[in-house]
Formats: structure tokens, C-alpha cells, sequence
């Protein structure tokens, strides 16, 4: 099991990433070059890369061990190695502190700068993390094993990204696409023919109401927009199985209500649906299996008819908080 950062650790990470900054590396290095440190004989060599070109930095990379700087090599040589659009960087296995505006960070990212005491003002200013590289084949697991449609994630995990799509509470799109742009990066990705996916486009994009916005850059989108063409991006391949981290954030109501019908749909046909909401309401409604978690455990599972009974979900959610404390 993944274990979470403690404060300590975000405060180093956010100490070492500021101290960087402060250094400029970006002054003497270009995007894409290098620099390696060998911290001692017995660990692993660290690479950095810089994220930005023509003198300015937006992030810096960090790739821990050879096995993780291979997929920078990936990302640089994918031209020579011919590879399909899109696979080098959905490879990556690294982690990134970009520095950002305000509404690019998570809840809990703001949570944790909050805590911390750093106070980031003005654009490009905000310093966030991601990780690149767990169901999703992102970040690594310590125990158990995880398979989709029979296949490992950790032995074969290619095979089991083409047969599920991922949709984070804060859809980190690239900014400097345009949304069609976005869409036919992610087509070519699973390699969605041009006829199809023209089709679910057009589809997706009309009950969506983004028809129009398609041609303009994801940088103007509002947040809603970029949930609404994260969820397109999601159904694009169709997948046998959709994780989800709170899918409803952003969204108005028409387009809550469609997306309700979309997942209803999805699952009558076969599909599978993992998604974590605090909104017991719309749980109870919409699944028909759930888990209930507190503090990283799981502390009661089945269906919803096992697990609620004749209370509301919120009650018996509420009935097992009392217990814990």
C-alpha cells in the first residue's frame, strides 16, 4: 500500500525544490538537457531535467535510477525509435515540481502549502508536484498485485493502459493544444482510427456543448470545460474500465446529469467504473458496489443494498465515522 507524505516530507520537498529554483539552472541549461548527481556509492543516480526553452523554466523533472531516466530517453529519441504519438511522455517515470498558477493545484496541494505556511503570489508563481508512472500504472505499490482484464500492471502495464482511462480530480491537461488538438493526441495514443474517432469526437463534443471551443487553446478553457474534455478523452478509446477521483468537480448540473447517464450506460454494457466521490448522495444513486475508507483503511465494502441496508449511505457513513473516533 502507497504510503501518504508526511508534513516533514512535503516540507523538504518544497525546501528543495525552492533552493533549486533560486539557483536559475535554466540560465545554463536548455530543455532536455541533463544534469546527473551521484549522491553516494549505494544510491541511485538522480537526473535532472529542465522543463522550458529560450531561457524561461515552467518545471524541472526528476528521474530517480536508470530504469526511470530510459523513459527520458524515451521521450527524446521518440522520433528515431518511431514511436506512436504520445507513448514516450505516457511512459514517464518521474516526478515534476512545476511552478504554475493557483487553480492548476489539487485541493490537497493547496492544503499542504497552506500548512506549510508558503504564501505564492502572481502568475507562474505556484510551486505544485506531479507524478508520472498503482491501478492506473502511475505510481508504484509496495504489496498485492493489481490485474485488468487478467494482465499486471506490473508486469505487462501497456496492456492494461490500453484497456482503461484515467480522469484525476484536477484534469492537468497540455495548455498549449487547442482541444481537438488534445483529442487527436489521445486517439492516436490508443490509435483510434481517423473515421472513429472523428465520429465520437463529434459525438461527445455535441452532448458536451464544446463544439464550439474545440479550436481554441485548453489555456482559455474554464475548469469545467477541461473536466468536460477530460471525460471525452476518457470514452475516446472505449475502455473496459474508467477510474475516476471526484468526476462531478466543475461540472454544472446538465452536464452532471449527462455524465450520470454516460457512466449508467458505460457499466450496463459491460464496463467497469472505480471512482471516489465525497458525495454519498450521488454514491448512493449511481453504484452498485461500494467501499467505505477512513484514514487509509477500508473499513466496510459489499454492495450498497449490503452495505447501507434500510439507512442512507450518509447515515451508515456517518453511524461508522462515530465508531472510529
Amino acid at each position: 500500500m502507497r504510503k501518504e507524505a508526511t508534513i516533514e516530507q512535503w516540507k523538504e520537498l518544497y525546501e528543495s525544490a525552492t533552493r533549486l529554483k533560486s539557483m536559475k539552472p535554466w540560465e545554463t541549461f536548455w530543455d532536455l538537457d541533463i544534469i546527473a548527481v551521484q549522491n553516494g556509492e549505494e544510491e541511485d543516480t538522480v537526473f535532472y531535467s529542465i522543463l522550458g526553452h529560450g531561457g524561461t523554466c515552467y518545471g524541472i523533472s526528476v528521474y530517480e535510477g536508470y530504469e526511470a531516466f530510459n523513459t527520458f530517453m524515451m521521450l527524446t529519441m521518440q522520433d528515431q525509435l518511431n514511436l506512436p504519438t504520445g507513448y514516450a511522455m505516457y511512459s514517464q517515470k518521474n516526478l515534476t515540481c512545476y511552478w504554475g498558477n493557483r487553480e492548476e493545484l489539487t485541493e490537497k496541494q493547496r492544503s499542504v502549502i497552506k500548512e506549510l505556511g508558503y504564501k505564492y503570489r502572481g502568475k507562474n508563481q505556484w510551486l505544485y508536484f506531479l507524478s508520472f508512472g498503482s491501478v492506473v500504472g502511475i505510481l508504484q505499490f509496495d504489496a498485492g498485485e493489481i490485474t485488468i482484464g487478467g494482465k499486471s500492471i506490473r508486469t505487462d502495464p501497456i496492456a492494461c493502459k490500453r484497456e482503461l482511462a484515467y480522469i484525476p480530480d484536477n484534469p492537468d491537461l497540455y495548455d498549449y493544444m487547442t482541444g481537438i488538438r488534445y483529442l487527436n493526441f489521445i486517439a492516436d495514443i490508443f490509435g483510434v482510427s481517423s473515421e472513429v474517432r472523428g465520429q465520437r469526437i463529434h459525438d461527445y463534443a455535441a452532448r458536451f456543448e464544446l463544439t464550439d471551443d474545440l479550436a481554441q487553446p485548453i489555456a482559455a478553457y474554464s475548469h469545467g470545460m477541461k473536466q468536460k474534455l477530460a471525460i471525452i478523452s476518457a470514452w475516446l478509446h472505449q475502455p473496459r474500465l474508467i477510474i475516476m477521483d471526484e468526476p462531478f468537480v466543475g461540472l454544472d448540473p446538465k452536464a452532471s446529469h449527462l455524465l450520470k447517464g454516460m457512466m449508467r450506460e458505460f457499466c450496463d454494457a459491460g464496463g467497469a467504473i472505480f471512482f471516489s466521490t465525497h458525495v454519498l448522495e450521488v454514491a448512493e444513486k449511481l453504484c452498485d458496489k461500494v467501499a467505505i475508507i477512513r484514514g487509509g483503511k477500508l473499513i466496510r465494502s459489499g454492495t450498497m443494498e449490503e452495505v447501507k441496508g434500510d439507512d442512507s449511505l450518509e447515515e451508515v457513513f456517518l453511524e461508522l465515522e462515530g465508531e472510529s473516533c
